[in-house]
């Protein structure tokens, strides 16, 4: 999940997952693009399986792109959502909420 869920123009966005493995989560990566190149910021272990990473500001109008990554002792990689990065989360910097009346 990313806060705020309408970030708006410059305001980071703070990306928490979840990572659980049978092993020992070695490395949890937030990627995220804000053009064509998703570029890497490393998670932060919170406990309890918790991990948060944060996306820098963007410019109003931004299409932002982003997904996890998360590697085990064993080697294995898995990322969320599935397919990534072709598959991705996304929102709009200062992307104006609308209300269902």
């Amino acid at each position: 999940m990313h806060l705020p869920p309408y970030p708006q123009a410059n305001e980071p966005v703070s990306v928490t997952a979840t990572i659980t493995d049978d092993g020992i989560v070695v490395t949890a990566t937030l990627w995220y693009s804000a053009d064509l190149e998703f570029g890497p910021v490393a998670m932060t272990g919170l406990g309890g399986g918790m991990y948060q990473g944060t996306i820098p500001g963007q410019p109003d109008g931004a299409w932002v792109r982003y997904y996890v990554a998360a590697e085990d002792n064993a080697g294995q990689t898995t990322t969320n959502p599935t397919g990534a990065p072709e598959q991705a989360y996304s929102y709009v910097a200062g992307f104006p909420r609308q209300e269902i009346c």
